[in-house]
């Protein structure tokens, strides 16, 4: 008797519903791949990171560039911390920023130059970017703009701005 009501209890707890963990959130930026291999060049190892924004759902944002030219970089994974590793230079000029709405989307194709024939110099594109996991985070995303301000507006959210973990190597 007391097998039967143990392999009662056992049958009931294994197929009562279990909660189902909630899906992370959706990273504001997605990337092509979740690995990338730096190639040698003639001007030290690159790589082409093709990267998607998406605007949250009900905020449109502006984002600022000169030409075209995003700024963006990369942060690394340093004992459980992201750390700024490396940062795109661009043109100091001001064109008139990209508007993505609420729930829409804008690519770019990040060039990755990574130097190591230079001084190491964080935050210039001839920042050696040794391996590891980085994620791709987009500076300059406001949630509104204002040519006369000074700041042109809020900066939107580290959270809103980032993409999930990415591996970057060395080619052999």
């Amino acid at each position: 008797m007391w097998r039967l009501i143990s392999f009662l209890a056992v049958l009931t707890f294994a197929c009562a519903p279990r909660p189902t963990p909630a899906p992370p959130p959706a990273a504001a930026i997605t990337t092509d791949l979740t690995r990338y291999v730096l190639r040698p060049a003639v001007y030290g190892h690159v790589a082409s990171i093709v990267a998607r924004f998406t605007a949250p759902a009900d905020t449109a944002v502006f984002i600022l560039h000169c030409n075209g030219a995003i700024s963006w970089g990369l942060q690394r994974l340093v004992d459980g911390r992201w750390e700024n590793a490396w940062v795109a230079t661009t043109n100091g000029c001001l064109s008139a920023p990209i508007q993505v709405t609420g729930g829409g989307t804008y690519a770019d194709t990040l060039e990755l130059i990574s130097r190591t024939d230079m001084p190491p110099n964080p935050g210039t594109v001839q920042a050696e970017v040794p391996p590891g996991t980085y994620r791709v985070v987009w500076f300059g995303v406001l949630t509104a703009f204002d040519l006369d301000a000074r700041p042109f507006g809020d900066e939107l959210g580290l959270e809103h701005r980032v993409s999930a973990p990415i591996v970057i190597e060395r080619a052999p």
